[in-house]
């Protein structure tokens, strides 16, 4: 059985324009909120929902009725947690008047915020969701619509156990994507914002921001053959990709790319948009997949049994290829490459076009895993981006596989 379930974060609110802490307060849509509900209907106006579940605040009532109308039925569990004497402050605020505690809810320790601790908000939303999979009949598709602090929470338990404070809270009105398939959870998307304006959100002024982005189609990929290290040229659908991603003309400083010619001729379109060079870097390149490069995984499972169902089943993470690398070699050498790059452009936004296991091998290690929990994480789509924001606190996984140019226009 596999069941699809849509999470949206509220649009933005007139609190959340002044920056105000909101909790369990029945705050309303700011004009910009307002915008951004009529781009999440345009988004969604094409997908079929089975069932439509919705926090009982009204923010997210006001967000789910501009979506589906009133056909949604109200679920407690995915309230916001109230937040007591903080609720009407800014940060900036409790920062100054319980500095001890909202360091440590930043930090993400098991704070009580008023009658709540971030476990039982955790436990609530996801005991929620798997009410919404048990229940569910094979095809289903669910949309929910919540608040930051509570989807955050569902997501530190539904993605795995990530490290404390390494995936950022939701933006207004943004759309994160779980497929459910065997009692397996997959995100295949995270914040996605490809529907609002920007696109691409500015990080704050101490942070940077890397766009990681995975090159074109290839005539290998609709083959379904393992590239790796292998050169390969983009398919006529991937110039067209490449293209479509450099019209974004994204808001970035610098542009690197791999140097195998996939990633190059995908970066180039970028640049070139924004009049700038493309910088290889060697260690973004993809996994050196050995003997089994240009190879399909059928034919890999067939003339590598033992290798492919120890890697594949059973999570050992043996050299690819018997001569290639692992997956931890390929998340040490794209993280230490990709950190470099961000010491090297702080306070700004970069590119980094890159390959479809080499990001995710790099993702997951920015949520400190490894590779047996590679399955919580779909592979990026081609020209589909991630967003990594270095911030004071640490590195933080942002959006995972955004792509605004693959839709048409008028949808955005």
């Amino acid at each position: 059985m596999s069941v699809e379930i849509v999470l949206v974060r509220h649009a933005e609110t007139v609190g959340n324009a002044r920056g105000l802490w909101q909790g369990s307060d029945n705050s309303t849509l700011s004009e910009t909120g307002i915008d951004q509900v009529a781009r999440l209907q345009r988004w969604l106006a094409a997908e079929r929902f089975d069932r439509v579940v919705v926090s009982p605040l009204g923010r997210t009532r006001q967000t789910a009725r501009g979506i589906v109308g009133d056909d949604f039925e109200i679920d407690a569990r995915w309230r916001e947690p109230s937040v007591g004497e903080w609720e009407g402050l800014t940060h900036k605020e409790i920062a100054g008047r319980y500095p001890e505690k909202y360091g440590s809810l930043l930090s993400r320790q098991d704070v009580l915020l008023d009658d709540e601790r971030l476990t039982d908000v955790a436990a609530r939303t996801n005991e929620a969701f798997q009410d919404l999979v048990n229940a569910a009949s094979d095809g289903d598709r669910i949309l929910v619509v919540s608040h930051g602090l509570a989807l955050l929470m569902f997501t530190s338990v539904a993605l795995g156990g990530p490290r404390p404070g390494s995936v950022r809270l939701l933006s207004n009105a943004g759309l994160t994507r779980i497929t459910v398939a065997a009692d397996d959870i997959e995100f295949t998307s995270y914040n996605d914002t490809s529907h609002l304006d920007p696109v691409v959100p500015a990080p704050r002024q101490d942070e940077t921001q890397v766009i990681l982005v995975r090159h074109g189609e290839t005539d290998s990929n609709l083959n379904g053959e393992w590239q790796g290290q292998q050169e390969g040229l983009l398919s006529a659908e991937g110039h067209s990709q490449a293209r479509r991603l450099g019209d974004l003309k994204l808001p970035i400083s610098a542009v690197y790319s791999s140097p195998l010619g996939r990633a190059r001729d995908t970066a180039k379109q970028v640049a070139d948009r924004i009049s700038k060079d493309v910088r290889p870097v060697t260690d973004v390149q993809e996994m050196n997949f050995g003997v089994w490069e240009g190879m399909r995984p059928v034919d890999i499972a067939e003339q590598f049994p033992d290798d492919w169902v120890a890697i594949r089943d059973l999570d050992e993470d043996r050299p690819r290829g018997l001569t290639g690398e692992t997956f931890s070699i390929v998340q040490k050498r794209v993280t230490a490459a990709i950190d470099s790059l961000a010491q090297d452009h702080v306070g700004e936004t970069v590119a980094v076009v890159s390959h479809g296991g080499a990001s995710r091998a790099f993702v997951l290690g920015v949520l400190g895993f490894g590779y047996p929990k590679r399955k919580h994480l779909s592979i990026l789509g081609n020209t589909a981006y991630a967003r990594v924001i270095y911030t004071p606190r640490g590195t933080q996984l942002a959006s995972w596989n955004s792509a605004p140019h693959l839709r048409a226009p008028h949808l955005r």
